[in-house]
């Protein structure tokens, strides 16, 4: 999506970056104490989080370049 410029690139990766920050958030309040504990905040602050991130940046972006395809639409 980011190479074709599509014009849904922006509401993908809003929506694949909820998806990343609700899973790491859940890991975390879902795992048994221990070493379930050490490893769902291993994974939400080495992987989902930061993936999270970088999607978020890539809808902004895509927002500001004109990939919104409720702009696209009018």
């Amino acid at each position: 999506m980011l190479r074709r410029g599509s014009a849904y690139l922006s509401a993908t990766a809003a929506a694949t970056a909820t998806l990343f920050a609700l899973d790491a958030w859940f890991d975390v309040l879902t795992a048994a104490a221990g070493d379930d504990t050490l490893q769902a905040y291993a994974a939400a602050l080495l992987g989902e989080v930061p993936i999270a991130i970088v999607l978020a940046a890539i809808a902004a972006w895509a927002v500001r370049r004109g990939g919104d395809p409720a702009r696209s639409a009018r």
